[in-house]
């Protein structure tokens, strides 16, 4: 469970410094890198942390097939309505990943408050 709540951090740290580098406006290598993580890994890897997929080359795949499944609904979704932008794309994007991270969270959270409510209580003699 500590390794759910690592990786939604990870995936909140990196959209954070993905809307730093969109704003920032500059074309470094690093802002390449952080886009094409944050949008390759991070909107499928928000919501598969709360499915407990055991295998990590399982979930990375999942992941890698659900974040360009979210990205190009996004991006059709833009492009036939007529409001291409690709800040406004990404921040789409973000705002599904966060919901992501959103759920996930509160799974994570249920399911320790429930793991701490059915714990038998240890009585000491």
């Amino acid at each position: 469970m500590i390794w759910q709540t690592i990786w939604l951090v990870i995936i909140l740290v990196s959209s954070g410094l993905l809307i730093v580098a969109i704003q920032a406006g500059n074309g470094s290598p690093g802002r390449v890198v952080i886009t094409l993580w944050c949008l390759l890994v991070c909107p499928g890897m928000a919501y598969l942390q709360s499915l407990h997929i055991a295998q990590a080359s399982a979930r990375w795949i999942l992941a890698i097939a659900l974040s360009m499944s979210i990205d190009t609904l996004v991006s059709l979704a833009l492009l036939y309505g007529g409001i291409w932008d690709y800040k406004q794309g990404v921040f789409i994007i973000l705002a599904i990943t966060w919901m992501g991270v959103t759920i996930s969270f509160t799974r994570i959270w249920i399911a320790s408050r429930h793991e701490v409510l059915t714990r038998p209580s240890e009585v000491s003699q």
